[in-house]
């Protein structure tokens, strides 16, 4: 639990301190990896909705009641919740992955490659594509929840992003080449804090800055 809230703090501070030096412009996001207690590199830390998201790669696997009895207190993936649809969607546009609609597109083989690489990959075959598949916590159906998934076919150089697709079938399943969509949110009160320590981190830098001019001059 100590290691759990060192990540969270050391976390928060990267987002704050971010957002303060480089403030994002109107349609853009920054997406952050991050260390866990699950290894180097295994959060994504979205500035604009303030989501961490665990990697894909951490929950392959595992089915989604597997996953939801790790979810409560003592459990493997304590203080994660699952995203909805809605979520992983947001997710991909701050990633850059404008076009949904299931369709290859060139526009979105970066994107979808760039984003792959951070949230890790769960499927595909060397040289030919690359996938990254989660599951969510929007329901299809009794005993079913939806899958939302991106891919890259490297010859063409094009990459597709699909939501609400029924790849598992039933919650009970387990795939091998699939992960869940798992993310936590920082408490308000320490962002709060960290974002005013952030503020004053970069008043301090500029000044400094500052300074340094005016003895040059």
């Amino acid at each position: 639990m100590k290691n759990k809230r060192i990540f969270k703090i050391s976390a928060l501070v990267i987002v704050a301190v971010a957002q303060t030096l480089f403030p994002l412009q109107q349609g853009q996001a920054a997406l952050i990896s991050a260390d866990s207690p699950f290894g180097p590199g295994t959060i994504t830390l979205d500035t604009v909705t303030q989501l961490r998201w665990l990697d894909l790669t951490v929950t392959t696997n595992r089915s989604y009641n597997n996953i939801v009895s790790q979810l409560a207190p003592g459990g493997i993936f304590e203080g994660f919740r699952y995203a909805n649809n809605s979520e992983v969607s947001q997710f991909w546009v701050n990633a850059g992955i404008l076009d949904q609609s299931g369709s290859f597109t060139t526009n979105n083989f970066e994107p979808v490659s760039s984003f792959i690489s951070l949230v890790g990959q769960t499927g595909g075959q060397p040289g030919l594509a690359s996938s990254a598949f989660g599951l969510s916590s929007t329901p299809l159906g009794l005993n079913s929840h939806a899958s939302e998934f991106v891919e890259t076919f490297l010859p063409a150089g094009r990459g597709r992003a699909v939501l609400m697709f029924n790849g598992y079938g039933s919650d009970d399943l387990a795939r091998p080449d699939a992960g869940h969509w798992l993310v936590s949110v920082p408490e308000p009160g320490i962002f709060a804090l960290l974002t005013v320590g952030g503020l004053s981190l970069s008043l301090r830098l500029r000044r400094s800055a500052r300074n340094g001019h005016n003895k040059l001059s």
